[in-house]
């Protein structure tokens, strides 16, 4: 049996919840409320960037440039 993770409340995309908040990164970590699909948010711009795989968040946060906003410098 597998055991979804709690959902911290709606995301500002209707149809995601944001399971994890990560300031440090100015980033949430969403999961669509229908299927198992994940996506992480930028906060500031508002953009979402979908994920292959659970864990592919690690991968984009480390490597940085996953948001065009944030790397341009746009202030939203």
């Amino acid at each position: 049996m597998t055991r979804q993770r709690a959902a911290l409340g709606p995301s500002v995309i209707p149809g995601w919840e944001v399971l994890y908040d990560k300031p440090e990164h100015k980033a949430q970590y969403l999961r669509h409320e229908s299927a198992d699909t994940y996506a992480l948010l930028c906060v500031t711009h508002e953009v979402a960037v979908l994920l292959k795989e659970f864990h592919d968040d690690r991968e984009l946060l480390r490597q940085g440039g996953w948001c065009a906003g944030c790397v341009k410098g746009e202030v939203a």
